[in-house]
Parts: C-alpha cells; sequence; structure tokens
C-alpha cells in the first residue's frame, strides 16, 4: 500500500496483480452508531442471537427491542409496565429479570410473555440485575449509598441462596465464575477475593492491587483469567486462574478505571476510563498489547457489553447514551470487497 503525496489517495496492490485506487473520503461508514434515545445504563440485554437487543428507556423505565445492526426499534414492551430500574435476560433468553426503585424484581417468562415470579430485595432500589454465565443464578445488587445489599437467587424454582459468611461489606464489585462455583468480589481496600459459593468460605490467598482504591473484577469466559482493575489507579492486572501469578498490564486509564469486560472468545479485553473525556479501548488478553482506541463521544461510561457472538460491542454511559461498535461478519466482508471490485 501507498499514499499519495497530496494524502488524498490509496493505493494498493495485491496477488493477482491487480492495483486500485481509493478515496478514502468516498462512502465512509459511521465508525459507531447511538441509540437514538437516552436509556438505563444497567437497563441492557442482547438477545441469544445478537440481532436483537433490550434497553430501559431513560424517562419512562418502559422496555425496548431494537435491531441491533441497525439500531432501530422493533418493539415497545408495553406490557412489561413501567418505571424499572434494572434488567436481564438469561443466556438462552427465557427469563427476564426487571427491577424497580423498592427493591421488586419480576421474573417474566418472555417467550410466552407470562410473569413467573416475584422476588424483593429488601427496599432498596434494584441498582444491578444479572444472570450468571450459564444462566443458573440471578444476582441483584443495590450499589449506595451506604452498605450494599445483594441477593443471589437460583433459577430452578426461585429460591434465595444463602450468602451468609460472604463479605458484602466494603463489596464494590462481585462476579461469578464461569463454571459458577466461584464468587469473586472486588473490595474498596485494594483487595479482590474468591469466595467458595457452596461453603461460603474464601479461597485464600487474596488478590493484592495496591493503590487500586475500589476493584473491578472479571473472570474471563473460558475460566483461564482473572482480571483486577483499579478504580482509583486505573491499571490492570491479569492473574493466571491455576497458578494466581499476576501480569500487570500497567496504568491503562488516566483517571482511573470505570469498567471493563472480557469479550467471549476471551482473546480481547475492552476498558472505560473514569473521565468524562476517556476512552474505550481494546487489549489483546494473552500479550497485555493495546489493539485499539474506539471512536466516538462517550460520557462517563457505567456499562460495557458484549452480544453473545463477539461481533457487537456496546457502552452505556451514566446521561444515558449508548454507542455501539459493530465488527462486520466474513460474509459482510466479502460482500463489501465485491461492491468495491466492481465498482472500480
Amino acid at each position: 500500500m501507498a499514499w499519495s503525496p497530496d494524502g488524498q489517495t490509496l493505493v494498493t496492490g495485491a496477488k493477482d496483480g491487480s492495483v486500485k485506487y481509493w478515496d478514502p473520503a468516498a462512502n465512509s461508514a459511521a465508525p459507531c452508531m447511538a441509540v437514538p434515545e437516552p436509556v438505563k445504563s444497567w437497563g441492557l440485554a442482547f438477545f441469544p442471537d445478537s440481532q436483537s437487543l433490550l434497553t430501559l428507556t431513560e424517562s419512562e423505565g418502559t422496555v425496548v427491542r431494537w435491531d441491533t445492526p441497525k439500531a432501530q426499534v422493533k418493539e415497545r414492551l408495553a406490557f412489561l409496565g413501567a418505571n424499572h430500574t434494572a434488567l436481564d435476560l438469561s443466556p438462552a433468553g427465557r427469563w427476564l429479570a426487571l427491577g424497580d426503585a423498592v427493591g421488586n424484581v419480576q421474573i417474566w417468562d418472555f417467550p410466552q410473555r407470562q410473569i413467573v415470579t416475584n422476588l424483593t430485595l429488601s427496599e432498596r432500589k434494584v441498582d444491578v440485575l444479572f444472570f450468571s454465565p450459564r444462566g443458573n443464578f440471578l444476582l441483584c445488587a443495590n450499589l449506595g449509598p451506604g452498605i450494599p445489599q445483594g441477593r443471589l437467587w437460583a433459577v430452578a424454582g426461585w429460591h434465595e441462596v444463602n450468602l451468609e459468611g460472604i463479605k458484602l461489606e466494603g463489596g464494590f464489585m462481585g462476579v461469578l465464575s464461569p463454571d459458577e462455583q466461584i464468587f469473586a468480589a472486588g473490595y474498596s481496600g485494594g483487595k479482590a477475593v474468591w469466595w467458595d459459593l457452596k461453603a461460603r468460605q474464601p479461597i485464600l490467598p487474596a488478590f493484592d492491587c495496591p493503590n487500586a482504591g475500589a476493584v473491578w473484577v472479571a473472570f474471563s469466559p473460558d475460566g483461564r483469567l482473572f482480571l483486577t482493575g483499579g478504580l482509583d489507579d486505573g491499571r490492570l492486572r491479569m492473574w493466571d486462574t491455576a497458578t494466581r501469578r499476576p501480569k500487570s498490564i500497567g496504568r491503562v486509564c488516566r483517571n482511573g478505571l470505570h469498567h471493563l469486560i472480557f469479550s467471549p472468545d476471551s482473546r480481547r479485553l475492552v476498558t472505560a476510563g473514569m473521565g468524562l473525556k476517556e476512552e474505550v479501548k481494546v487489549w489483546d488478553a494473552q500479550t497485555g498489547r493495546d489493539v485499539a482506541t474506539l471512536p466516538g463521544e462517550f460520557g462517563l461510561i457505567n456499562h460495557l457489553i458484549f452480544s453473545p457472538d463477539g461481533n457487537t460491542l456496546l457502552a452505556a454511559s451514566s446521561e444515558g447514551r449508548t454507542l455501539l461498535w459493530h465488527a462486520p461478519s466474513f460474509g459482510e466482508i466479502a460482500e463489501r470487497e465485491t461492491r468495491r471490485g466492481v465498482a472500480q
């Protein structure tokens, strides 16, 4: 490849001997798409086929179904009611959980469009709802002010799982391991701890994260890596789950780290910074190398999620702004290459 001296034309040479001239300014695609209405940052969930997305409207707390590739409304689900504060959809797409401002959690059989049961998180607002990796548990939490409250329910029978003995005080973030045997919690004192979910005992030693302040935590979907990130210092550490040996990526966000996730294939991780002008960055999970900085105007990112197929990344801000980045499939790439070839 080579650029023309004026920087207006790119020239490429291919193995078949063809030479093509490209105008980079022509037919440029938008780097990302924005959901065209404000949504709640913890009111987001992809369907198993990745082609649809559920959101909660910021103003009324109603549920909307979107076409993922086009970011267009498919259906406004009025039958689910309003004033919801958080939602999640189980991995298989059957159970829809909806929380509200006074601690109620509704469970719906979504394909049948029938309510199944009601659960309760004391009398505090439901800030976070999410299903475990295999869909066997539902975690519900209020994040403050005061001592965070959390509840865990087994989907089979919707009975509450006893968390007595697992330290929630000082907790900042909690996730279940891919095999759903370990509850990992990040704490405000710069530590992360694994808890045996059945025995409700810590699996020592703890993970030390000096200068981190509060700690973000995440497991890679293949279960091989455990990730900790510092809210205050913006540093990432990846730990081998078998040996617990750390590998520091270093300082990734100047003003602190506000969210992190792994891609479904465990090959990439994505981070969002603390400041209003911070970047969303993509990293190679094996090498710790910075792979990409994603374009777009953000706010303070509260939630990052991947679609199940790994082709769409969604970032939601505290201001209600939601952006989607779509990676084209091999078929879409081939189609675009064919169109370009015809145009040349």
